[in-house]
């Protein structure tokens, strides 16, 4: 079995096209096929995103810069996307038994594995580069060279970041292998990871000048003047950070003129780096693959009194040793709530005011402080342990279905531990907003309710989205906890909740009550109604 065969085996599924192809049920394929779909659409929609901004930026006068931003936006998201799952992608629990029996080489392994790294990162780098680059070469009248430059661009673009990104994978993978308690180290390194990029993406921005401009003439609209106006200031930021970065202007200077030759040396450093990260990670590759999974099991046990428990009590207790027992269960869950709560404490160290004034009159007044509770809720309700509760039960799904509880019980108690563990998170928040939000008494009911609202709001959902799209059948956890049609489907769930985050600061006076009035009848008569029907569903059907 040689790499071109391991590959082959990695990538034959990709988005689930092998089991669509291929599935006999006709439910199974109606509701894989909307899944892809749905992916179809956001990925078109992620196309159009950055075509309208590159034409933005060409309006203000800033086209010369829309190749390397780009360029640089694929290879951060790259990046980000890399990091987190590179762990999971490489080290995988499921499948090591089998090739550890097969006639097969670390380096081989692992090279597959980093390919369909690649792979991934090099689907969503061609929906950032080719819709920007076409647009900057129609606006600046490139040649033919040009845009036979843009597939090796996309080619070349995703490999530094999938080496970088496989490092910390097996950084990660090596810290845990040697820590006892890996679940809790995981976790760790996961949240120094988040709020690092966070501390980083600080640094950069005051580094190239970011939040520092002065303010534009005051004008009502965006008119010619302007325009220069803002072009002035990109190319300004632009040049700061190619004085702080300077391989950034390498880059820039390596895209815009077509240089064919810095493109071929740009490609040769890439895969050196990604050949070299393939065979380092390959050799300690089964060493650190049997340390990763090793569990342990007290041997101070002994028999004492047994105790009597309520139903939901010993349901909730297992579905606490369920979570706590998954590292990636865990780690990917937590983000949200932590997040939110180091956005609490960073109010109040942020003047909202001062970051509007900066940048310039705006066409209407906007009160951003009315918009706080609403962007705090979306924050904490980025993923949920819903969204995956039901089918990280996998294999023993039989288990359940065969109590003799109806679905009020089993589901409800899976709603129940989710509640339970965001409240220690939201409470310290609402704490936390006491100190450092300045608020009336209506302004802090908001504080209160929008977020807990929306907390419920995001449980239920997921948990109905995991209802319609369950998956037991999976291999490893992060298949449903971070692949998982439910948490996609469930995280987009929430992402209209940016429509009040944008009502409430554009509305003058105290209209915003109204919005935050009708915010709490939709979403009690929505989570009411999906209560009702989590309620009434019949777990036999799964």
């Amino acid at each position: 079995m040689n790499i071109r065969t391991l590959i082959k085996m990695e990538l034959i599924n990709f988005l689930g096209i092998n089991e669509l192809r291929h599935v006999k049920d006709p439910a199974v394929k109606k509701q894989k096929g909307f899944l892809f779909g749905v992916l179809i659409v956001l990925y078109v929609f992620l196309s159009g995103y950055i075509v309208m901004q590159s034409v933005l930026l060409d309006k203000i006068g800033a086209t010369k810069y829309i190749p390397v931003l780009y360029f640089m936006l694929a290879c951060m998201l790259n990046l980000v996307v890399g990091i987190y799952r590179a762990k999971a992608a490489i080290y995988r629990e499921s499948d090591l038994e089998m090739v550890s029996a097969l006639p097969l080489g670390g380096k081989s392994i692992v090279t597959s594995r980093v390919f369909r790294m690649y792979f991934d990162n090099l689907i969503v780098g061609l929906a950032v580069i080719i819709p920007s680059m076409i647009i900057y070469g129609i606006k600046t009248g490139c040649g033919v060279m040009f845009y036979i430059s843009i597939l090796p661009v996309c080619i070349i673009s995703p490999i530094l970041p999938t080496a970088i990104a496989a490092w910390v994978g097996i950084v990660f993978a090596a810290i845990i292998a040697r820590n006892r308690h890996k679940v809790l180290t995981e976790v760790i390194l996961v949240l120094v990871v988040v709020i690092g990029s966070f501390a980083i993406s600080g640094v950069i921005s005051s580094k190239a000048g970011v939040g520092t401009v002065s303010s534009l003439a005051e004008r009502k609209e965006l008119n010619e003047e302007i325009n220069v106006e803002l072009s002035r200031m990109i190319s300004e930021k632009m040049t700061d950070m190619e004085n702080a970065f300077p391989p950034i202007r390498i880059v820039g200077d390596m895209l815009t003129n077509t240089d064919f030759a810095a493109l071929a040396v740009y490609a040769l450093i890439s895969l050196a780096v990604i050949i070299m990260t393939s065979l380092i990670i390959g050799k300690y590759f089964f060493s650190i693959s049997r340390r990763l999974f090793v569990t342990e099991a007290h041997r101070d046990y002994s028999i004492s009194e047994l105790k009597k428990e309520s139903v939901m009590k010993a349901l909730v207790k297992k579905e606490a040793s369920r979570y706590f027992s998954s590292g990636i269960y865990v780690s990917n869950t937590i983000v949200g709530p932590v997040m939110a709560v180091i956005l609490a404490v960073a109010l109040g160290f942020v003047d909202i005011d001062k970051i509007i004034k900066s940048a310039g009159e705006l066409p209407i007044d906007m009160k951003f402080e009315n918009a706080i509770p609403y962007m705090l809720a979306l924050v904490f309700c980025m993923m949920t342990l819903t969204a995956s509760s039901v089918s990280i039960e996998g294999r023993n799904w039989w288990i359940v279905r065969t109590m003799p509880l109806n679905a009020k019980d089993i589901l409800g108690a899976k709603i129940l531990f989710n509640l339970i563990f965001v409240t220690p998170f939201y409470a310290l928040m609402e704490i936390i907003l006491l100190f450092t939000v300045s608020a009336g008494p209506l302004e802090r009911i908001w504080l209160i309710v929008v977020p807990g609202l929306a907390i419920l709001y995001s449980v239920l959902l997921g948990m109905m989205c995991n209802l319609k799209f369950p998956k037991f059948n999976w291999e490893n956890e992060t298949e449903v906890v971070k692949q998982g049609a439910a948490t996609g489907l469930s995280m987009l769930g929430i992402l209209p909740m940016i429509l009040f985050v944008g009502g409430v600061a554009v509305i003058p006076g105290a209209a915003h009550h109204l919005i935050g009035t009708g915010f709490v009848v939709v979403m009690s008569a929505i989570c009411w109604t999906f209560y009702s029907k989590i309620s009434r569903f019949d777990i036999q059907t799964l």
